[in-house]
């Protein structure tokens, strides 16, 4: 008869299993994500599993060194180029630790690059208004190698709605839908989300319809990849393009898991914004057609020509 497993041995098999499962999850930890993706997409308390020996780098370009991207300023109402606002080479983090413990300056810039249990910040501010900035706050398990943003001002919701207000006409009061969908995702829930973008998409084909002077019995009965080509000339090109972004919001919604709809949240997002500004520019320049007509029949009217 065997012998049975003894506590003793049982703890070391255990602790043996946790350690090799922990290196697997190192090592086949995904690339992280950009900087710019991480601070203006990616959601609050979602770890990130790093390689240490791979990411090394990232993660000291994150926590020292000057990091720049381009977003949307929600001050300025307009796109502007966010950098580091202070030069945190790692160089001069030691030496600002050094003089921590007796200058108060140094104390106080130290105490703003490194918080206590292995948080961090990162303070961006905007090229054209260095007094409108971003922060960022991470956490990082020296261990685990799981990074983690605990927190951000301002909110992720505010920094990705500010940008879309020029399709509130297009929308009417679906434009609410918009900012639901930015909401959710920003405060960690993917399949909700999917149901408001799932909803602008089925917006922009209704309208298509509309254009068309197709009835609702004419399409109705179609596949939504039926009515995308047979609506296509009235369709937004990346609509056309990324129609199958209707059955991915579908599936999200009835099969795909929370974490899943969350990974997929910010490509689906961007094509559906693609889909909106496409149709904002081509109305756009139908009514900057019909202005230029409007002003160039009357001056035919007053030269007589």
């Amino acid at each position: 008869m065997a012998e049975t497993e003894s506590n003793v041995e049982r703890i070391h098999r255990e602790s043996r299993e946790r350690i090799a499962a922990l290196k697997e999850r190192k090592e086949n930890a995904p690339p992280p994500p950009t900087h710019q993706s991480l601070c203006l997409e990616h959601t609050l308390y979602s770890p990130i599993q790093l390689n240490p020996d791979r990411d090394e780098q990232w993660l000291t370009v994150l926590k020292y060194r000057p990091v720049q991207f381009d977003a949307h300023c929600i001050y300025c109402g307009r796109s502007a180029t966010f950098r580091t606002m202070t030069d945190r080479f790692d160089e001069e983090f030691i030496t600002l630790e050094k003089h921590a413990e007796f200058n108060a300056p140094a104390k106080q810039k130290f105490k703003r690059l490194k918080f206590e249990g292995g948080q961090f910040a990162l303070h961006i501010g905007c090229s054209r208004r260095p007094e409108h900035f971003y922060s960022y706050f991470f956490t990082f398990d020296d261990h685990q190698a799981i990074l983690t943003k605990i927190g951000q001002t301002p909110s992720l919701e505010d920094v990705a709605g500010a940008d879309i207000d020029r399709y509130r006409k297009i929308l009417g009061s679906d434009f609410s839908e918009l900012r639901r969908a930015t909401g959710l995702f920003a405060h960690g829930i993917g399949i909700g989300a999917f149901i408001y973008l799932r909803r602008i998409f089925e917006r922009l084909i209704d309208d298509a319809r509309l254009a068309s002077g197709l009835s609702e019995g004419d399409v109705d009965q179609l596949r939504m990849s039926e009515k995308v080509e047979t609506l296509s000339e009235w369709l937004p090109p990346a609509l056309v393009k990324f129609k199958s972004a209707y059955g991915i919001l579908s599936k999200g919604v009835h099969e795909l898991t929370e974490d899943e709809c969350k990974r997929y949240f910010p490509t689906i997002r961007a094509s559906i914004i693609m889909m909106l500004e496409e149709r904002y520019v081509a109305e756009q320049k139908q009514r900057a057609a019909i202005d230029l007509e409007r002003e160039f029949r009357a001056i035919e009217g007053l030269t007589g020509r």
